[in-house]
């Protein structure tokens, strides 16, 4: 630019007839209307993105023309609800194993397949939720402080963000971090390319409680510490055995500090493992 300017100016000082200047200024009108049209295009671009969400978030709200989306979202959830929701999918998939007759003790490696599985679902959403936080930020030019309004806006677009995480999750991530880590070692999983309907719908009940978890204020994380403080047995007492099974995990408030003594939020389960060999009545 800095270049132009100067041939400008000397282009100028040697005082070019009327028609040159006549046609100088036609080209610049061109180039001005060509530039117009461009930050225009820009301005749209971004004003349909905003209107975009406006209209998803009137859909959701039942204020749009079409039905309103399904309640059991993140938006409208309770954590603890979810979590039952979980319990319940972990045992479906679990009845999978005995043709449809409740197992009373899952062996080590479906459990810590079943373990793998919430852990890598949580890794996954915790990453594409702070993308899209980063991206919403940025189209919508908010900064850290708008924090409260960008997660009031991803929680009022659960439904259909859970559903969009469910199907990347089996398209990118289950090949590779799950059916690779556990298909040669769990009898959970058969199969490359078919997962079966039990099996998906704990993925998205996962999803669904991670979701929640993340938009929580503040946000919760799972906690993998065996002890007294965040675990509780099936049906038994005494002092917590770091050898014993986790079932489900502990749910408790993220922090930064590693040494805060956090109680839990919601409990995690775990099962004795000398007790795995003796119970054939009890679901793990």
């Amino acid at each position: 630019m800095e270049k132009l300017d100067k041939h400008f100016e000397e282009w100028i000082n040697e005082s070019p007839p009327d028609d040159e200047i006549k046609e100088m200024l036609e080209l610049l009108r061109i180039k001005q209307e060509g530039t117009f049209r461009v930050l225009k295009g820009i301005h749209d671009h971004e004003r349909d993105e905003v209107a975009n969400l406006q209209e998803r978030l009137n859909l959701l709200r039942g204020e749009g023309k079409r039905k309103s989306t399904p309640t059991a979202s993140a938006g409208n959830v309770p954590v603890e609800t979810a979590m039952e929701a979980l319990n319940t999918a972990r045992s479906s998939v679990i009845s999978t194993l005995s043709k449809g007759t409740e197992m009373s003790v899952l062996a080590r490696e479906d459990s810590e397949l079943i373990l793998t599985i919430i852990k890598t679902v949580f890794k996954f959403v915790q990453e594409e939720q702070q993308e899209q936080a980063k991206k919403i930020s940025e189209l919508l030019h908010m900064d850290k402080g708008n924090q409260n309004k960008i997660q009031h806006l991803q929680r009022s677009l659960s439904y259909d963000i859970e559903k969009a995480l469910l199907e990347a999750f089996f398209d990118d991530v289950w090949m590779e971090k799950i059916y690779h880590h556990g298909a040669s070692k769990s009898s959970l999983i058969t199969t490359k390319d078919n997962v079966n309907v039990k099996m998906k719908d704990f993925v998205s009940k996962c999803i669904q409680l991670v979701w929640i978890m993340l938009l929580e204020t503040p946000s919760l994380q799972f906690c993998w510490e065996k002890s007294k403080l965040h675990y509780r047995y099936y049906g038994a007492q005494g002092e917590v055995d770091r050898g014993d099974r986790i079932i489900l995990p502990a749910i408790v408030v993220a922090s930064i500090s590693k040494d805060d003594k956090r109680s839990s939020v919601i409990k995690g389960k775990l099962q004795r493992e000398d007790e795995l060999g003796k119970s054939q009545n009890r679901s793990t």
